[in-house]
């Protein structure tokens, strides 16, 4: 990590290398974790800051991509085809299966470890457990205006779909979570 990060520092410039780096620490950390967890990082590290029964496998419309949603069939698509995912479209894919499908994150986790070349155990599991809440003070998820504002409108400007992030993250919270964590 240290030549990696010395090497960045080095060749790359700008916002890209910050991005990079802030990347790596986060790698870095999740590994000093499971070195300190071991086997739990695989187990909820915490409770979830929400009331929530999920599903213990991933559905096959999601395995297969074909829910209808543009965007995640297209996460899918991706993730089997070339075996990787943006940070992004990772944690959108991890929202959209815990939150709004309520599957237990170890499906995803694993569905992540069956396709994904650079989806080592800490950062994969890790990244899901603060996806879900069970490793940090409250539940990530995203919204329409944030899937369309760094994906460049790639799914959002010809969806055609009723799309369930197409509301505030207010609203959302609400939905999802039944309260706000703000």
């Amino acid at each position: 990590v240290t030549e990696v990060a010395a090497h960045v520092k080095q060749h790359a410039k700008g916002r890209e290398r910050e991005e990079f780096l802030k990347q790596l620490t986060w790698h870095e950390f999740f590994y000093l974790v499971m070195e300190q967890e071991g086997a739990g990082t695989l187990q909820n590290l915490e409770p979830p800051k929400y009331a929530v029964r999920w599903q213990a496998e991933l559905p096959d419309d999601i395995r297969n991509g074909e829910t209808g949603l543009p965007c995640v069939d297209a996460w899918v698509e991706r993730l089997v085809t070339d075996n990787y995912l943006h940070n992004h479209e990772r944690l959108w894919f991890a929202a959209y299966v815990t939150h709004f499908r309520r599957v237990d994150w170890k499906a995803g986790w694993d569905f992540f470890r069956e396709h994904l070349l650079d989806g080592d155990i800490a950062s994969n599991a890790l990244s899901w457990q603060w996806v879900a809440s069970t490793f940090a003070n409250k539940p990530y998820f995203m919204n329409q205006e944030n899937i369309a504002k760094y994906s460049d409108q790639r799914w959002c400007a010809t969806c055609r779909v009723p799309c369930p992030f197409r509301k505030s993250y207010e609203t959302l919270e609400r939905e999802l979570f039944g309260t706000t964590f703000s």
